[in-house]
């Protein structure tokens, strides 16, 4: 590849960071009797009326009668009995009568349990939850299936808007003209969220963003005072503290930390019952001017997020959605390690509008794979150096494999180490993070 290609390093994806500016349906509840259809009656009538079907029942064991003497009191017949009888008193055939009542609700008993048992035993693999959402592969493991999944996404789909968590809480992030999401990386105690804020061609930001432990906007100076931010984080020490903005809703502050020359630029907010907070670092203090558009990013930011519904997929959720090459698709959402979005300005030049973005995936064995997303571009830039199949294409420079397949295109990135170079090793690669739909 030519020098360009030398760095084509998925490791090198944002660099710059900062430095720009089963709904199963219940059974009927009717009463059993109604469905029988035979109204029999009772050879000596009772005071207290009876179902047809307590009446086949309670026959059962009748022995039969002496015949009453008193003067008999007309019975009304329902049109089964009155085609098979004529004229006939009603008790004429008394066993035989009784014997057709319990046949037919046996059967309506034997076809009901038949039909459920059908219901409960003959799922299809296509599951649809409590909101009416399809997931169509019942094996893929997600974060929340409760929510309202939809069966495929596209990458510009599954993260423009989404619900996420940052520590404790789940929240609901929903792209705007000037705000979009930039990465997400999932920690064992707090994930790391960043976005990313464009007015115009001068004014660009990246904001990480984390949740305090404050519950107001007073406590959260307090405690940023004493460098403590809560979320899980670890203590800090600041020090050239300076109020730039404050309020009852927010608080702008710059800072350094002890021991480090950058500047710090923190933006808090209360959502919910909890107060959270956008921060951004720079080598160099910034001039008012700048101050003031950081903050207009900073409030934008904010009004892009909202208290979570409990409906919103989160989004491991829905990348897990997103069609992949070969008819696969990942596993389950703990693979997934981080997923990072292209920005013009914020990503190295060599990814500029090469590909949407980039999901990492990793197990438990310590296995490693990168997913480029819409990389047609950049499968167009690279160098193949072999051809393994007509749809897999292999670089050894780059140790990235290309796949054209159903107008998807993407590339895996695998570490060298692997020992990954042909087409049976790559698929039995593949195999450690994503399953046949």
């Amino acid at each position: 590849m030519n020098q360009e290609q030398n760095n084509l390093n998925p490791n090198n994806f944002n660099t710059q960071g900062n430095n720009g500016i089963p709904n199963n349906q219940p059974l009927n509840n009717q009463s059993f009797n109604q469905g029988i259809g035979v109204n029999q009656q009772p050879i000596n009538p009772q005071p207290q009326p009876t179902t047809s079907f307590q009446q086949s029942v309670n026959q059962i064991n009748i022995q039969p009668q002496t015949p009453s003497y008193e003067q008999p009191v007309p019975q009304p017949m329902n049109t089964f009995e009155s085609g098979n009888t004529s004229n006939q008193n009603f008790n004429s055939k008394p066993p035989k009568k009784m014997n057709l009542g319990l046949i037919i609700g046996i059967v309506a008993v034997v076809a009901v349990i038949g039909i459920g048992a059908l219901l409960l035993f003959n799922k299809p693999s296509s599951q649809t939850n409590n909101n009416g959402t399809t997931n169509n592969n019942a094996n893929v493991v997600y974060n929340d299936n409760s929510r309202n999944i939809k069966s495929t996404y596209t990458f510009d789909e599954a993260t423009s808007q989404f619900a996420f968590k940052e520590y404790e809480t789940s929240l609901i992030f929903k792209q705007t003209d000037n705000v979009k999401f930039s990465s997400i990386s999932f920690k064992p105690l707090s994930n790391v969220v960043s976005f990313y804020y464009e007015k115009d061609d001068a004014t660009y930001f990246t904001f990480k963003f984390e949740e305090s432990g404050s519950t107001n906007i007073n406590e959260f100076v307090n405690n940023f005072n004493n460098g403590i931010l809560g979320g899980g984080k670890s203590q800090l020490s600041f020090e050239n503290i300076k109020i730039l903005e404050s309020n009852d809703e927010y608080v702008f502050v710059s800072c350094q930390q002890k021991g480090n020359s950058s500047y710090n630029y923190y933006f808090a907010k209360q959502i919910g019952n909890k107060v959270f907070y956008g921060h951004n670092n720079r080598r160099l203090e910034l001039d008012d001017n700048t101050k003031s558009k950081m903050l207009i990013g900073f409030k934008e930011l904010f009004n892009a997020l909202s208290i979570d519904d409990n409906k919103e997929p989160y989004i491991s959720d829905k990348i897990l959605n997103v069609p992949v090459v070969l008819d696969k698709q990942i596993a389950s959402y703990e693979l997934i390690s981080e997923i990072k979005l292209v920005h013009p300005k914020s990503s190295t030049a060599h990814y500029k509008n090469y590909m949407k973005g980039s999901v990492d995936l990793s197990n438990e064995e310590s296995k490693y794979i990168v997913v480029d997303y819409d990389a047609e571009q950049l499968y167009n830039k690279v160098v193949w150096s072999e051809t393994l199949n007509s749809k897999l294409k292999y670089s050894v420079e780059d140790n990235y494999f290309g796949i054209k397949d159903n107008n998807i295109t993407q590339m895996f990135s695998i570490s060298k180490s692997e020992n990954i170079n042909g087409e049976k090793s790559f698929n039995e690669y593949l195999n450690n993070f994503f399953i046949n739909k």
